[in-house]
């Protein structure tokens, strides 16, 4: 079972997300947030594109107990979507949009299904349950970034 924090923070965090992202300076949101990582736009789009491969790897282990999802270079993948040109609002649009429907699947799992595993080539096998957790990870490394970004020391 799925703790209840794990819906919480999937669901209730959209707002908090958004209003970090609102909080960035627009001068500050093409700089890079440290050596080797993303700059603020990039960042957020991220966010908004990772949504569908989180989703992707759930299904995939829902279809296949222990199938092999694919690792994606974070960012060659911002290169080829283009993520310098996309636009705060649309992007966070896109991010809720995809997280509610990521959610709802979620809830929508039984036990067995929760329980079912991907493997991936740097995380090694998680179980769906196990991935939940690892998305609100991904979201903490993300507004580290961003709350950098808003208030630069």
């Amino acid at each position: 079972m799925l703790s209840p924090y794990i819906f919480i923070g999937l669901e209730k965090n959209m707002s908090l997300y958004a209003r970090l992202a609102g909080a960035v300076p627009a001068d500050r949101l093409d700089v890079p947030t440290g050596v080797g990582r993303f700059t603020a736009r990039q960042a957020l789009a991220h966010w908004a594109d990772w949504e569908a491969i989180h989703l992707s790897r759930i299904e995939a282990a829902l279809g296949q107990d222990g199938a092999e999802v694919p690792d994606y270079d974070e960012g060659a993948r911002c290169v080829e979507q283009n993520y310098d040109a996309w636009d705060v609002a649309s992007m966070m649009q896109k991010f809720a949009t995809e997280r509610a429907q990521l959610t709802v699947r979620l809830k929508g799992l039984s036990e067995e299904q929760l329980e079912q595993r991907f493997a991936h080539s740097h995380f090694g096998k998680l179980s769906v349950a196990d991935y939940a957790g690892h998305i609100l990870g991904h979201d903490a490394y993300h507004v580290e970034q961003l709350v950098g970004v808003c208030s630069p020391s």
